[in-house]
């Protein structure tokens, strides 16, 4: 929903921002999911792995030659902050109980935790912000 509407406001910035969140969260997916695949899927994986590394970078790449103004880093942050409103409700613990067993959200939270790590401390190379997770989300991550 959100990249369609970065396109329809042919908004690049917001395009490739957008696209940067995505890429980041599927390369972390199958990069967890390479772990505990068997050896024909991680054959698979590999290639897939690179495509969306690509991807990931193409859109670091493109963010980062921008001349960023104070307006771009509201937008930006706004951009990330509505994600982050679908991810936190789609993750709600009656939502993960239905989905997975308990191992899997163990799991699941650990990678979930290491890939906001890591888009955030891209973002900051970038000089930009990420939205905060609200402090009782964090405290589940944790668990």
């Amino acid at each position: 929903k959100f990249g369609q509407e970065c396109v329809d406001k042919k908004d690049w910035l917001l395009c490739v921002t957008c696209q940067s969140v995505i890429e980041e969260l599927a390369f972390a997916s199958f990069s967890a999911f390479y772990q505990r695949a068997d050896e024909k899927t991680r054959s698979f994986l590999v290639g897939v792995m690179s495509d969306e590394k690509r991807h990931l970078e193409f859109a670091l790449w493109q963010i980062g030659k921008w001349t960023l103004t104070d307006e771009d880093r509201a937008k930006v942050l706004d951009l990330q902050k509505n994600v982050l409103k679908i991810f936190l409700e789609a993750l709600k613990p009656d939502r993960l109980n239905k989905l997975f067993t308990a191992e899997d959200q163990k799991y699941f939270k650990k990678v979930l935790r290491q890939t906001y790590a890591i888009h955030k401390q891209r973002f900051a190379e970038l000089n930009l912000e990420v939205p905060e997770l609200p402090k009782e989300y964090l405290a589940s991550l944790i668990m």
